[in-house]
């Protein structure tokens, strides 16, 4: 849960039937999430409301927002109508720190969230195929200078 605010980052939504999307907090346009731009005051007092589906607020003729929102806030003027699927679901895609469109999937997020180490060149010595656990461990320690025999013969 820590990293909910990192990870909604990099989700993009591309939408389909519109049906699972939403409007207001899912990123999905260029100006999206819609709910930093839109106060929930003002979308409650225009008929919408905080769980609105990208396909709710999309009426025949366009949005279904007022017109004076595109005065009060232009950044809406170039959130555009999406073309809407009604034979495929919405997608979610990951969009990785290089700026790639990626399936979402964990793999593909824990890559691109874990920062990856310096590569140290006793690794192989420590950590193989063929390791017993508690020597690879009691060798990990060694190569940090942490046993605490070490600090005993020192002195």
């Amino acid at each position: 849960m820590s990293l909910r605010d990192k990870v909604r980052e990099h989700i993009w939504w591309k939408i389909g039937n519109g049906n699972s999307v939403s409007a207001w907090h899912d990123k999905w346009s260029n100006a999206s999430p819609l709910s930093d731009i839109v106060s929930a005051r003002e979308r409650f007092s225009a008929g919408l409301n905080n769980n609105n589906t990208v396909r709710e607020i999309v009426g025949e003729e366009g949005w279904l927002w007022p017109e004076e929102w595109l005065d009060s806030h232009p950044e809406l003027q170039n959130v555009q109508i999406p073309i809407f699927h009604s034979d495929s679901d919405d997608k979610a895609v990951w969009i990785t720190n290089n700026g790639d469109v990626r399936k979402f999937e964990m793999k593909t997020v824990w890559n691109d969230l874990c920062n990856e180490g310096v590569d140290v060149e006793w690794y192989s010595m420590v950590w193989f195929p063929q390791l017993v656990p508690r020597h690879a461990f009691v060798m990990w320690l060694a190569v940090q200078r942490k046993l605490l025999t070490q600090d005993r013969i020192m002195v």
